[in-house]
């Protein structure tokens, strides 16, 4: 497929790193063939390269752009629409092929999928989802800025830090919502008691452990 080929010149070059210059499809490539919006092009960017960059702090980037696209295309003071919503849109490269070619996981292939195709408010909260659970999943096992955990003295010990690096990324989140109006509709309102309620059972499933 030749819009899947990478372009050469400039495209093999990478100014700070090499998390890009090993992709069949570098994400700029992707965005700039589809013409997508800066915030969608930001989370693709954010959750393409967080293994190999930032960490817990790249997904925080990327949770934060989806919850901006929520309140531009969705909120209560909306001012812009979906590039996907465009009647003459068609992909030039899916994001699903973007996805297959790059070898993503299932977690972050969904997260771009789901914001790519931007059919909903709740699609891009069940981005947010994802995204959560990506870093429940790393901030359990490292600290709070995504580096490995200083060693505990005992097995309690490092059960209960785990505990509360995955209660403070969702407070974040849930901290976030409530500071922000424009997002709390009826949809949004749903998803951050969910996620305040799903706090809360997991802190004194921890505390009864």
């Amino acid at each position: 497929m030749a819009a899947c080929k990478q372009i050469e010149g400039a495209w093999g070059d990478q100014v700070g790193g090499g998390h890009y210059k090993g992709a069949k499809i570098q994400p700029a490539h992707f965005w700039m063939a589809n013409q997508l919006p800066g915030a969608e092009s930001a989370v693709l960017k954010y959750v393409f390269r967080w293994q190999s960059k930032d960490g817990v702090k790249d997904l925080k980037k990327c949770r934060h752009f989806i919850q901006l696209m929520i309140d531009a295309y969705f909120g209560p003071s909306a001012f812009a629409a979906p590039r996907v919503a465009c009647a003459d849109f068609e992909w030039v490269i899916t994001p699903e092929t973007f996805c297959r070619e790059n070898g993503l996981d299932d977690a972050a292939s969904m997260v771009i999928s789901l914001v790519c195709h931007c059919e909903s408010e709740r699609a891009l909260l069940q981005a947010i989802r994802t995204i959560n659970l990506m870093i429940d999943a790393v901030m359990s096992k490292q600290g709070d800025d995504g580096l490995p955990a200083v060693a505990v003295a005992d097995n309690a010990t490092l059960r209960a830090q785990q505990a509360i690096y995955v209660a403070i990324n969702r407070l974040e989140d849930y901290d976030s919502t409530l500071r922000n109006p424009a997002l709390l509709d009826e949809a949004y309102q749903e998803y951050a008691l969910e996620r305040l309620g799903k706090t809360l059972a997991f802190l004194r499933a921890e505390a009864r452990a």
